[in-house]
């Protein structure tokens, strides 16, 4: 049967509940499917949401407060020291890795940044070994509390995204905070 098309969505689920179609299935986004932190590699250290990085608190695999920063789910009691992660110190690569519950289609995400300098984000797909965003920032900036947008090159298909952080300088560090994905 057709509907008018303000009734076509009504008109598809009654037909499901009786058993007289299938439900349409559409692919689920990135921007509703939760996500959670997996893997790190490199050194990642807490930090403040305003320009500085404490080094006295480091993140790796399994860290429940890296991920809830990613996440933006931190306690309220969470100390100011401990609302963002940076990548410092800057002599390795910097990785890692945000798994989904199942496949989502991703273009791309959105990040908080509490400081950035100079530097390159790689995002792979799953075990992908060709990059599906390269983004490199190549001046010093100070800006902070600044949300930052990279969209990939197409729409990408993947359980879980690896990110690659590398290039820093000597004193560069980059701090960033609460990632949603689009």
């Amino acid at each position: 049967p057709v509907a008018a098309a303000p009734y076509h969505e009504e008109l598809q689920a009654f037909l499901c509940f009786m058993g007289l179609a299938k439900e349409e299935e559409s692919p689920i986004t990135a921007a509703r499917a939760p996500f959670s932190l997996v893997s790190v590699e490199g050194h990642f250290s807490g930090g403040f949401k305003h320009n500085r990085a404490n080094a006295a608190v480091t993140y790796s695999s399994g860290t429940l407060l890296m991920e809830q920063i990613l996440q933006g789910t931190l306690p309220d009691a969470t100390h100011a020291d401990k609302r963002a992660v940076y990548a410092w110190p800057t002599h390795c690569d910097h990785i890692f890795v945000l798994e989904f519950g199942h496949v989502v289609e991703v273009q791309g995400f959105r990040m908080m940044v509490a400081r950035m300098n100079r530097c390159r984000w790689r995002v792979f797909a799953d075990e992908d070994t060709e990059a599906a965003l390269i983004w490199q920032q190549d001046m010093m900036s100070y800006v902070y509390k600044r949300e930052l947008t990279l969209a990939f090159d197409r729409v990408v298909s993947a359980k879980s995204l690896r990110f690659v952080i590398d290039g820093l300088e000597a004193d560069g560090d980059i701090g960033f905070y609460t990632f949603s994905f689009f």
